[in-house]
């Protein structure tokens, strides 16, 4: 028999690692810190689906994704004892050591080089798997609602200790968690501004100039949680006053300092988020930011904290003297560089003249 979902279990293991650690790391910026984030979206697809009645033990979960979901995903049904099938690109060691302990079966897809990049590889043999049975479901992260939603809700519960936040600097990635905590920050504090992070080889704000360092490119698929080759519906971009565009190497900077100043051990989304709040504070005397951290170091300890791999990229990882970003007026005048742009508040058409076609990956 199912676990009742409507009963309280306020000291069970996953209401521990849905609840964020909110702190100050300077003066100025604060921090919105979780375990692993996207097993609040998770956790609340899946409850919800218990609920309906679309899952019953007999049920496979499936999902396409080789980052924080699938760990989060892992992590809910492991819980739940349900069975799990997902279908990732190429990830991390630790990423397949901790999936496999969790139980989950896992399909490696490597890119094609086709439209719609690897997320559309892994669409294409995730719809192979929904034919081959009746009794699965599949969450739809990219594009359930219930994912911003999920953000929402948690975000409610810390209302009065961010009512003067000045600027939310979140990644981009889904579109999830930007999209759900900025929507519900607003309801008190409708002056906020939100600051969307992505990747400079990401189309989720429009195309890029697709140039970037050797660094960039080979770590876009593998190792980050920003960033997409297609745009999902979750990513509500009128959410949106800026843009910044954030190289792999200021994003293993801002990790490394983070960590050196404070013993604060993340992974390098998040510390791209702190990257560009410290620009930001620096600029607008008094503003306080508050950053999103969406996952631990661990994950990274055989890459951005592994002097060995760093120095196999040479000056790749190398960090302008005072560096800032530059301010472009396009997507496309982005490159290797940091870049950011005044969006505004638009909409994708609105600021592209066209909309975004796919819209995400499709089966």
């Amino acid at each position: 028999m199912l676990k009742n979902t409507d009963r309280k279990n306020e000291g069970s293991a996953l209401d521990s690692l849905c609840r964020p650690n909110l702190y100050d790391v300077t003066d100025n910026i604060s921090a919105l810190q979780f375990e692993v984030m996207k097993i609040v979206p998770a956790r609340h697809i899946i409850e919800r689906a218990i609920e309906e009645g679309r899952i019953t033990k007999s049920t496979t979960i499936v999902e396409s994704s080789s980052g924080t979901f699938a760990v989060a995903l892992g992590i809910v049904c492991a819980h739940y004892g349900f069975k799990l099938k997902l279908v990732t690109g190429p990830v991390s060691p630790i990423i397949q050591w901790r999936l496999k302990g969790l139980g989950a079966d896992v399909d490696i897809i490597m890119p094609t080089g086709g439209e719609g990049g690897i997320q559309q590889d892994r669409m294409n043999h995730l719809k192979t798997i929904l034919e081959s049975s009746d009794d699965i479901f599949w969450p739809q992260q990219h594009s359930n609602p219930l994912n911003p939603l999920a953000y929402e809700n948690l975000v409610s519960k810390y209302q009065e200790d961010l009512a003067d936040i000045d600027y939310l600097i979140c990644s981009t990635g889904t579109g999830g968690s930007i999209t759900g905590i900025s929507r519900k920050l607003r309801e008190f504090n409708p002056n906020l501004k939100v600051v969307g992070v992505d990747h400079n080889l990401s189309c989720l704000f429009g195309p890029t100039s697709g140039v970037s360092s050797r660094l960039c490119a080979e770590n876009y698929h593998p190792m980050l949680g920003s960033g997409s080759d297609v745009v999902h519906p979750n990513l509500d971009h009128t959410v949106c006053d800026f843009v910044h565009w954030v190289p792999v190497n200021e994003m293993i900077l801002a990790a490394h300092n983070l960590h050196n100043r404070s013993g604060i051990y993340i992974g390098p989304t998040g510390a791209a988020t702190y990257r560009v709040a410290e620009h930001i504070v620096q600029n607008d005397s008094g503003a306080k930011a508050l950053c999103v951290f969406c996952d631990h170091g661990v994950r990274y300890a055989d890459t951005v904290y592994n002097p060995e791999w760093l120095e196999s990229y040479g000056s790749d990882v190398d960090v302008k003297e005072n560096s800032a970003p530059i301010k472009v007026s396009s997507s496309k005048d982005v490159a290797g560089d940091w870049a950011y742009m005044d969006w505004g508040r638009r909409s994708y058409k609105d600021v592209l003249g066209y909309d975004c076609i796919p819209r995400t990956a499709r089966l």
